[in-house]
């Protein structure tokens, strides 16, 4: 008896699963840098072509993002990423990963230190620009 019982709780145990479903989506980086980014650190979520170009011009970085006519801003968002000031080179952000989770798209950022033994002796504000699916709601992590 003990054996149909423990057997019949294991099996209804394995059976039942989440609902919670994990998608990874995939993301695009068009732009990093280490100077010129915001003094704190945080994110921007851009919707539309206009906001994207002004925010372009207050990175004062126009010229160095090409092809803005061809990003869908129906389909995707921007996002920028900033590490915040740092007290010397050798930092940047980046995306680590992107997942679906419902109905929220969790952003996963990076932070990578250089290897090499010496740095620039400089404030650094290094930042990023991705372009990502377009969602309702963002986590970022």
């Amino acid at each position: 008896m003990k054996t149909i019982l423990f057997t019949t709780l294991l099996l209804l145990t394995m059976s039942c699963s989440s609902s919670k479903k994990d998608i990874t989506m995939d993301f695009n980086t068009i732009y990093s840098a280490s100077y010129g980014g915001n003094e704190e650190k945080g994110h921007l979520i851009i919707d539309n072509k206009d906001d994207f170009i002004k925010e372009l011009e207050r990175l004062e970085i126009t010229e160095f993002v090409p092809n803005i006519s061809e990003i869908n801003f129906n389909k995707n968002n921007i996002i920028i990423l900033h590490l915040g000031q740092k007290s010397t080179g050798g930092f940047s952000i980046d995306i680590d990963k992107i997942e679906l989770l419902e109905n929220e798209l969790v952003v996963y950022s990076k932070i990578i230190t250089s290897k090499e033994k010496y740095v620039t002796m400089a404030l650094t504000n290094p930042y990023c620009i991705s372009i990502i699916p377009k969602v309702e709601k963002y986590n970022v992590k």
